[in-house]
């Protein structure tokens, strides 16, 4: 059997071959690799932003200051050219009151009666002088009104004579019975038993107590009164009559007549009396509204070129001067006060602060004339710089801030 031999030495002079052997791959972790691409989006998305759509919000505090003034006007009735026009009005209020006494009186009354003084000596008439005392049984004395001559006894008998007596003191202790009475003057001599009384009623009219009397403070006090009470009612009665938009100052009322009187008189023993009394008085008005927009007027020609008065600032007051009711004049001094601040462009601090850094955008802004101060706020909050787009610039005073 024939056999092939095949050679397999290399020829000289020919490469040999290699043979083909892969290069070995190198791999990264699979965390790395998310990392990376997260960076990569959140720079994109970072630069997007900044470029797209952060925003700036800038607010402007304008230079402010005090601005006041102070004016005199006149308000005159049927006003007439520089003047406003100032009301007339008239109101007369009657009335009367019930006010209570506060003086205090002691009331007394002394009892007193009839006596029937009787004289036992045979035709001998017995002389009593006014005064003359009797004491009843019960030990009250009692003293006779009058001078008065007791007829003697005769035929057996006794003289005797109704004799009226008052007692010694006031009270109701001498609202006495009918008693016996004798006469003390007579003590120690034969006439003691000789002469002598009776009553046959009891004594009446003994009384003490204290009662309300009406004083002159209490008549001055109630006059005074009611004049303020009336004055009162007349200057409501007189604001209910003003047309709307008018006021009336305090001091621009005039009490004409002031009149108040009583029937009762000092003394007089009374718990309440009555008090009458009419006002008439006379008021100038004039109309508010008017005069505020005068005011303002006037505060407006103090303002700078390009100032604005700040809305809600300004407060308006006036003084009382003078009225004088019979020419129908007012006059008053009024004031009137509130902040002004500087009109800034806002396009003008956008155009200033655009692209710029914030601590640039602060010192450009605030070198703008008018302006006192700003303060920018960027978003999102990693914003270091002012967009360059105008739109993405929010301006707006700080008014609030004044």
């Amino acid at each position: 059997m024939n056999r092939r031999v095949v050679d397999i030495t290399p020829r000289s002079g020919t490469r040999q071959r290699q043979p083909n052997v892969p290069a070995p791959s190198v791999k990264l972790p699979k965390f790395f690799v998310l990392a990376l691409l997260t960076l990569a989006l959140a720079l994109v998305g970072i630069f997007g932003i900044h470029f797209f759509v952060a925003k700036a919000t800038i607010t402007v505090i304008p230079d402010s200051r005090e601005v006041s003034i102070k004016q005199e006007i006149v308000a005159v009735k049927n006003g007439t050219e520089g003047t406003i026009e100032a009301l007339s009005l008239t109101k007369q209020q009657d009335g009367a009151r019930l006010f209570s006494a506060t003086g205090k009186s002691d009331k007394q009354g002394q009892a007193r009666g009839v006596i029937t003084v009787y004289n036992t000596r045979p035709n001998t008439p017995q002389i009593l002088v006014a005064t003359t005392r009797f004491i009843s049984q019960d030990g009250k004395l009692f003293r006779s009104l009058a001078r008065v001559v007791i007829a003697g006894q005769v035929n057996g008998v006794p003289g005797s004579l109704n004799v009226e007596v008052l007692a010694a003191e006031a009270g109701e202790d001498y609202n006495i019975g009918p008693s016996n009475f004798s006469l003390p003057g007579l003590a120690g001599s034969a006439l003691y038993t000789a002469i002598y009384g009776k009553s046959s009623a009891p004594m009446s009219g003994g009384s003490k107590s204290e009662t309300t009397i009406v004083t002159q403070d209490d008549l001055n006090q109630g006059k005074d009164t009611l004049l303020t009470e009336l004055r009162e009612e007349a200057k409501q009665e007189l604001q209910k009559m003003l047309p709307v938009g008018y006021e009336i100052p305090e001091d621009a009322f005039l009490v004409e007549i002031s009149q108040a009187s009583s029937l009762a008189k000092a003394g007089t023993e009374l718990s309440k009396f009555n008090v009458t009394g009419k006002v008439k008085i006379l008021a100038m008005a004039f109309p508010k509204k008017v005069f505020d927009d005068l005011l303002g007027q006037s505060l407006r020609k103090e303002l700078s070129s390009g100032e604005t008065i700040l809305e809600g600032t300004v407060q308006s007051g006036y003084e009382f001067k003078n009225v004088d009711h019979k020419k129908g004049t007012l006059l008053l001094s009024g004031f009137s006060k509130g902040k002004a601040y500087s009109s800034v462009q806002e396009q003008d601090v956008r155009l200033r602060v655009r692209g710029k850094a914030t601590n640039i955008a602060q010192q450009k802004g605030e070198a703008i004339e008018g302006v006192q101060s700003i303060h920018i706020s960027l978003w999102p909050f990693w914003e270091w710089q002012v967009p360059v787009d105008l739109n993405r610039i929010n301006v707006s005073l700080g008014l609030d801030s004044l």
